[in-house]
């Protein structure tokens, strides 16, 4: 069900972790296991340096 939550973008991995007491490895193991991809909030490297500038 936690699983669901994150492959649907309902939650993000920091919450999956507290919610599954994981540590932040061991839930992106699991994710990989269910065939989940990681989700990282971006989708390419300039976005990714674009999110960090406005940070």
């Amino acid at each position: 069900m936690v699983f669901e939550a994150y492959r649907l973008g309902q939650i993000g991995l920091g919450k999956l972790v507290e919610l599954l007491e994981f540590s932040i490895e061991e839930a992106k193991s699991q994710l990989k296991a269910r065939d989940i991809p990681l989700d990282l909030g971006v989708d390419s490297d300039s976005e990714l340096l674009s999110d960090i500038e406005n940070a």
